[in-house]
C-alpha cells in the first residue's frame, strides 16, 4: 500500500511538472525574435529619443536608449543599456537582466559612447505581460500593477524594427 501511495504521489508529481513546461514557448517558435523599438520627440521636434530591445534566439536580449538630430539622424548619444536573457511563456516575458549601463549623476542627458556609461552587475528579474499584434508589427509589453504611491508605466508599444 505504502509503494502504491508513493507511486501515485511521483505520477501527480511529473504530470504537472510537465504542464509547466508546456508553458514555457521555444524561441525558434516565437514571433519576437528581432529589434523592436519606442520613440518621442524631445526639445521642440530637435532630437528623437528611441528606445530598443533586441530579442535574440539565443534567449539574450539587449535595451538600448539613443537620441539622434531630428534633421540628421545623426547619433547623438546614449543615456541607458540593459542586457541579459529573456524567458517566454503563452502570457509573459520575463527579463533577467544581468548588466546596465546608465548614466553617472551630474552628467549632461546623453554621453556619446556607450563606453562612457556607467556599469554595473544586477540581477533582477522583471515578469511582464507581452501581446504581438498588427500583422506581427507591433508589441505591446503589459506591466503589473503597483502601490498607490509608486509611479508605474501600464504599457508600451514597440514597433517591430525591420532589417
Amino acid at each position: 500500500m505504502k509503494n502504491l501511495f508513493l507511486f501515485a504521489l511521483l505520477l501527480v508529481f511529473s504530470v504537472s511538472c510537465d504542464e509547466d513546461n508546456q508553458d514555457i514557448i521555444r524561441l525558434e517558435n516565437s514571433d519576437l525574435n528581432g529589434s523592436w523599438y519606442n520613440g518621442s520627440e524631445l526639445d521642440e521636434g530637435s532630437t528623437l529619443y528611441r528606445f530598443t530591445y533586441t530579442f535574440n534566439l539565443d534567449g539574450t536580449f539587449e535595451g538600448v536608449s539613443t537620441f539622434r538630430d531630428a534633421e540628421t539622424n545623426e547619433l547623438l548619444g546614449y543615456d541607458y543599456k540593459v542586457s541579459g536573457d529573456y524567458e517566454l511563456s503563452r502570457d509573459s516575458l520575463t527579463f533577467f537582466p544581468t548588466k546596465q549601463f546608465y548614466i553617472a549623476a551630474g552628467t549632461p542627458a546623453y554621453v556619446p559612447a556607450l563606453e562612457d556609461l556607467d556599469i554595473r552587475d544586477i540581477s533582477e528579474r522583471q515578469a511582464v505581460g507581452y501581446k504581438i499584434t498588427e500583422n506581427k508589427s507591433l508589441l505591446t509589453i503589459d506591466f503589473p500593477p503597483c502601490g498607490p504611491t509608486e509611479n508605474c508605466i501600464d504599457k508600451i508599444n514597440y514597433s517591430r524594427l525591420e532589417d
